[in-house]
């Protein structure tokens, strides 16, 4: 007895799905391996307010800190070996659009860029908080921009500009993207 099999129109083969399940898998798990190659390490979490951090350098692991621990306006604000010292700790405070307030912990003065400058080597300090919401207090306010793990800070007032490490002097320079311009938010133990 002949077994009966339905034709095929206009000669198409039949598809087969046997052997597919293992070509789909191996695909799918390269697509998700070239994934992760092109986005590279994952970004670090943008700091959340309130928490105390200490704001290391790129280049040396170094940290951001008000000289002398001083408490008075417009103190230098310096990147020197990292110690424990509440002048080398410093929280982000929201004031609306993306941007920050960076206070110092022993004072509760904001990093500031001096006298609202936004030249190249203008130095910053700590300078005592303005109304965020006045555009005098711009010169306060510091965008988080995510660079393979760290951060940029830029000033809301001088556009291009970014916080640099020279030496051991804080101050703001032209964005160039290099090591001594990123920072990394280490929290503190409380």
């Amino acid at each position: 007895m002949a077994t009966h099999r339905p034709s095929l129109a206009s000669g198409a083969r039949r598809r087969t799905h046997r052997g597919r399940g293992p070509r789909v898998a191996l695909l799918a798990a390269l697509s998700a391996l070239l994934l992760l190659l092109a986005i590279g390490a994952p970004a670090q979490a943008e700091p959340v307010p309130g928490i105390w951090y200490q704001l290391v350098s790129r280049d040396r692991s170094e940290c951001l800190t008000v000289q002398y621990a001083s408490l008075r306006h417009a103190a230098d604000v310096r990147v020197e070996q990292c110690r424990e010292g509440a002048h080398q700790q410093w929280r982000v405070v929201p004031v609306g659009y993306g941007y920050y307030q960076v206070r110092a912990r022993h004072s509760d003065m904001c990093l500031d860029v001096y006298d609202r400058r936004w030249e190249n080597w203008t130095n910053v300090i700590q300078g005592v908080c303005q109304d965020p919401y006045l555009s005098t207090s711009f010169n306060q306010h510091w965008r988080l921009v995510g660079v393979d793990g760290h951060y940029e800070l830029t000033p809301r007032h001088a556009t291009g500009m970014c916080l640099n490490k020279h030496y051991n002097d804080a101050i703001i320079y032209q964005c160039n993207h290099a090591p001594w311009q990123q920072w990394r938010f280490e929290r503190v133990p409380t």
